[in-house]
Protein backbone atom coordinates (compact mmCIF):
# COMPACT_ATOMS: atom_id res chain seq x y z
CA UNK A 1 0.00 0.00 0.00
CA UNK A 2 2.73 2.79 0.42
CA UNK A 3 3.90 2.25 -2.87
CA UNK A 4 0.56 3.17 -4.16
CA UNK A 5 0.28 5.80 -1.82
CA UNK A 6 3.72 7.68 -3.08
CA UNK A 7 2.79 6.69 -6.62
CA UNK A 8 -0.45 8.78 -6.43
CA UNK A 9 1.73 11.74 -4.03
CA UNK A 10 4.28 11.92 -7.57
CA UNK A 11 1.07 12.06 -9.90
CA UNK A 12 -0.65 14.57 -7.66
CA UNK A 13 2.68 16.57 -7.38
CA UNK A 14 3.56 16.50 -11.35
CA UNK A 15 -0.41 17.45 -11.57
CA UNK A 16 0.03 20.24 -9.15
CA UNK A 17 2.94 21.67 -10.81
CA UNK A 18 1.04 21.73 -14.82
CA UNK A 19 -1.42 23.48 -13.07
CA UNK A 20 0.65 26.66 -11.44
CA UNK A 21 2.29 26.22 -15.12
CA UNK A 22 -1.09 27.07 -16.88
CA UNK A 23 -1.55 29.91 -14.19
CA UNK A 24 1.12 31.72 -14.97
CA UNK A 25 1.52 30.99 -18.89
CA UNK A 26 0.25 34.70 -20.06
CA UNK A 27 -0.81 35.28 -23.57
CA UNK A 28 0.98 38.78 -24.60
CA UNK A 29 -0.67 41.18 -26.59
CA UNK A 30 1.60 43.70 -28.67
CA UNK A 31 -0.10 46.39 -30.64
CA UNK A 32 1.84 47.58 -34.14
CA UNK A 33 1.24 51.10 -35.40
CA UNK A 34 1.63 50.32 -39.15
CA UNK A 35 3.08 52.84 -41.77
CA UNK A 36 3.31 53.19 -45.51
CA UNK A 37 3.41 50.04 -47.61
CA UNK A 38 3.13 47.99 -44.12
CA UNK A 39 -0.42 49.47 -43.79
CA UNK A 40 -0.85 48.37 -47.49
CA UNK A 41 0.29 45.18 -46.78
CA UNK A 42 -1.50 44.25 -43.65
CA UNK A 43 -4.40 46.35 -44.35
CA UNK A 44 -5.09 48.81 -41.91
CA UNK A 45 -3.04 51.22 -39.38
CA UNK A 46 -2.54 48.99 -36.96
CA UNK A 47 -2.15 44.66 -36.07
CA UNK A 48 -2.17 42.86 -33.39
CA UNK A 49 0.85 39.83 -32.06
CA UNK A 50 -0.13 37.83 -29.60
CA UNK A 51 2.70 35.40 -28.09
CA UNK A 52 2.97 32.74 -25.18
CA UNK A 53 5.50 34.85 -23.31
CA UNK A 54 7.51 38.09 -23.72
CA UNK A 55 9.20 38.62 -27.32
CA UNK A 56 12.03 40.92 -28.51
CA UNK A 57 11.64 42.88 -31.70
CA UNK A 58 13.03 40.53 -33.95
CA UNK A 59 10.33 37.97 -32.83
CA UNK A 60 7.81 40.18 -33.69
CA UNK A 61 9.14 41.14 -36.55
CA UNK A 62 9.59 37.83 -37.35
CA UNK A 63 6.32 36.40 -36.43
CA UNK A 64 4.59 39.46 -38.97
CA UNK A 65 7.17 38.11 -41.56
CA UNK A 66 5.60 34.63 -41.76
CA UNK A 67 1.95 35.95 -41.37
CA UNK A 68 2.23 38.51 -44.42
CA UNK A 69 5.40 37.00 -46.45
CA UNK A 70 5.55 40.66 -48.58
CA UNK A 71 7.03 42.35 -46.10
CA UNK A 72 9.87 40.04 -46.54
CA UNK A 73 9.87 42.02 -49.78
CA UNK A 74 10.70 45.59 -47.98
CA UNK A 75 14.64 45.79 -47.69
CA UNK A 76 15.26 48.32 -44.73
CA UNK A 77 12.17 47.63 -42.22
CA UNK A 78 12.90 48.93 -39.52
CA UNK A 79 11.20 48.72 -35.88
CA UNK A 80 10.32 51.64 -33.51
CA UNK A 81 9.54 51.30 -29.64
CA UNK A 82 8.44 54.34 -27.98
CA UNK A 83 9.48 56.70 -30.55
CA UNK A 84 13.40 55.14 -31.07
CA UNK A 85 14.67 52.92 -33.62
CA UNK A 86 14.92 49.74 -32.00
CA UNK A 87 17.79 47.01 -31.41
CA UNK A 88 16.63 42.89 -32.30
CA UNK A 89 17.09 42.05 -29.54
CA UNK A 90 15.14 44.74 -27.37
CA UNK A 91 12.54 42.82 -24.71
CA UNK A 92 9.29 44.42 -25.33
CA UNK A 93 6.33 44.97 -23.17
CA UNK A 94 2.90 45.13 -23.73
CA UNK A 95 2.70 48.89 -23.05
CA UNK A 96 5.68 50.04 -25.69
CA UNK A 97 3.98 51.48 -28.92
CA UNK A 98 5.50 50.12 -31.30
CA UNK A 99 5.78 51.00 -34.91
CA UNK A 100 6.99 49.30 -38.10
CA UNK A 101 8.76 52.38 -40.02
CA UNK A 102 9.36 51.25 -44.20
CA UNK A 103 11.61 53.17 -45.81
CA UNK A 104 10.54 56.68 -46.94
CA UNK A 105 11.13 58.20 -50.40
CA UNK A 106 10.64 61.91 -50.90
CA UNK A 107 11.13 64.53 -53.37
Amino acid sequence: MKFGHEAMSITEHFNSERRKAKRTLKIMKYKINLFGITRDIIGGSTTEVEMSESADVKTILGNLKTKYPKLNDIKSLLVAVNSEYAESNLVLSEIDEIALIPPVSGG
